[in-house]
């Protein structure tokens, strides 16, 4: 009985807000009279709920075809809310880019609100001089100059990790669950960035914290009900208490983490990470505590799904194939042949491996479409009114799969993205899955670096092939389809051949010290053994000092520290000894 009640009302209380809706958007209609039409609309809107049931399951691609009938610009009614859908890259350099000022605003939507903690997030900020603060402070701090100069060690030295569990376990016949594989590395390469944090495994209780808190937050920031019927959150009591829940949550473990940087600091430390950045700058930009763990905590649940989906992406379409995957392996060995590791500096030197990444980034961005952009002013555009308050959609389905500027767009082709000549990428080009004008993703160069140097090296070390059957035939994993709003894949596995004999030789040596550094040698020490230690080309003592070393208890002193720095110099230490002596369960080729 306290059923059907309950239904009832919620039936009461959506024609309640209907019937005031339509009151509303009559008397509107009735005292203003627009002297420019909005741009053109799509048949089948309805009294109040405008076109809310037309948009359909996949709001991107039902936006693509209505854009080949009505234009690269339409405007859709979702009940209250008027959406200005923009498909073209002309119209969005025209408005979001070159009149960023007026297009840098957020809607509000119920849900985001509560989680962002009404925009104190910086992702989700209003316009005004808190988001231009955080935009130049950001700039400042994760810039392409800035994270080469300050957190090249970072991408160098998980992506090595990556390497190393690969060679332990990615050529089983059934390979590996690249769900487990691809996130502890994007989220270790944002905690260290961040907080100089990492997880050992997937079964730390940190990493399992952020892998929910992301899930969850997936979840509730793509529920376009809300989004198209914000009055009516209070009939959805669970999902606004799984947003205050999320919220909690992450200042609880942000904050903690903020908490240890703030303490280091305090104590004198040197600490290369933003968290340490932004607590330097907090008396002279007047920043408060909250600001710091909400700007810090959006990065982590924006940097850690991007960067995953485009590498699982990534690793199907290679499996998929490895005509593609062979290329970039035979660029990658002319230039940096067979006895190194790849480096992110190698990348000009390699123009098929980041044709290869931006082909991905409009082939299969992480989201179809982002966090809608809002006009602060009603605007004017090709005879078009555009009213102040609008939601401005980027529709990335119709930008990157235009047959205009991307020939075949179905095909996935890394060749579209080179001059002429081969030799480099063509700058002329652009996608857009970081988004555009002044709301551009900040962390997207953090993910060009990240994925550049881990796919380069993934593809130089391994054939990547499907995992097998018990019967021993492969299991083809599916290109992920581009229905959905955004584009992780169903849960997967692949297999991680080694492509020579010294594969082995090349990455344990290196993980050989990273262990040494990470698990045996006290903090104390570190600082007296990286300058004892000198090996050529790749500074991996140096790369591990910035890391956090957990003290598991083992005792050293000088005379070892100096033992093991013999034991390390140069490029022809005794491999076996060190491999045998650190890493027992590793045999050499």
């Amino acid at each position: 009985m306290d059923d059907v009640k309950n239904i009832l009302i919620i039936f009461a209380s959506v024609a309640a807000v209907v019937g005031v809706a339509a009151a509303v958007q009559l008397l509107t209609s009735s005292l203003t009279k627009p002297l420019l039409p909005l741009p053109p609309s799509p048949k089948g809107r309805l009294p109040v709920l405008g076109h809310a049931l037309a948009v359909g399951a996949s709001p991107h691609i039902t936006f693509t075809e209505w854009s080949k009938q009505l234009g690269p610009i339409f405007s859709i009614q979702l009940v209250s809310r008027n959406w200005i859908v923009l498909n073209s890259a002309k119209v969005v350099r025209d408005l979001v880019d070159l009149r960023g000022s007026n297009y840098s605003d957020r809607h509000n939507n119920p849900l985001t609100d509560i989680i962002s903690r009404n925009g104190e997030m910086y992702g989700f900020a209003k316009h005004g001089d808190y988001l231009r603060m955080w935009r130049r402070l950001t700039n400042n701090t994760i810039s392409k100059s800035k994270l080469q100069a300050n957190y090249n060690h970072v991408f160098d030295c998980e992506s090595r990790e990556l390497l190393a569990g690969l060679l332990k376990n990615g050529a089983r016949h059934d390979g590996v669950d690249m769900d487990d594989v691809t996130y502890v590395y994007t989220i270790n390469v944002i905690l260290l960035i961040l907080y100089n944090r990492r997880c050992a495994t997937s079964s730390d209780p940190l990493f399992q914290l952020i892998h929910s808190i992301n899930n969850e937050f997936v979840a509730l920031s793509s529920d376009m009900i809300l989004d198209s019927f914000p009055i009516l959150i209070s009939l959805f009591a669970d999902k606004k208490h799984r947003a205050i829940v999320l919220q909690d949550s992450l200042i609880l473990y942000v904050g903690n983490l903020v908490e240890e940087v703030r303490q280091k600091l305090a104590n004198g430390e040197q600490i290369p990470c933003v968290a340490a950045e932004f607590l330097k700058m907090q008396e002279k930009e007047g920043i408060t505590d909250m600001a710091v763990i909400q700007t810090c905590g959006g990065f982590t649940l924006a940097g850690t799904d991007t960067s995953a989906y485009l590498l699982m992406n990534s690793s199907i379409i290679l499996a998929n194939h490895p005509e593609i995957q062979d290329r970039v392996h035979d660029e990658l060995l002319a230039t940096v042949g067979p006895d190194r590791l790849p480096e992110y500096s190698d990348a000009e030197k390699t123009p098929y491996v980041e044709a290869f990444l931006l082909e991905m980034l409009r082939f299969r961005p992480p989201r179809f479409f982002g966090i809608p952009h809002s006009n602060v002013k009603d605007d004017i555009y090709e005879g078009y009114r555009i009213p102040a308050g609008s939601s401005i959609v980027l529709n990335m389905h119709a930008l990157h799969f235009d047959p205009v500027l991307f020939p075949n767009p179905e095909r996935f082709e890394p060749e579209r993205w080179l001059s002429e000549d081969g030799k480099s990428c063509d700058s002329s080009k652009h996608h857009w899955a970081f988004g555009a004008g002044r709301r551009i993703c900040p962390g997207q160069f953090v993910v060009e670096q990240s994925l550049l140097t881990t796919l380069a090296r993934l593809i130089w070390a391994f054939k990547i092939e499907f995992a097998l059957s018990p019967q021993g035939t492969p299991v083809p994993v599916p290109v992920t389809r581009p229905d959905r709003s955004t584009t992780k894949p169903d849960h997967f596995r692949l297999r991680f051949v080694p492509r020579r004999e010294n594969i082995k030789d090349v990455v344990g040596l290196c993980m050989a010290s990273a262990t040494l550094l990470k698990e045996i040698i006290y903090p104390a020490y570190r600082t007296a053994l990286v300058g004892a230690v000198n090996l050529t080309g790749d500074n991996y003592a140096t790369c591990y000092d910035r890391y956090q070393v957990n003290d598991r208890g083992r005792e050293a002193d000088v005379e070892e520290i100096q033992r093991l720095s013999t034991l390390w110099k140069g490029r022809h230490a005794d491999k076996n000894t060190l491999q045998n002596s650190l890493l027992p369960d590793f045999k050499p080729a």
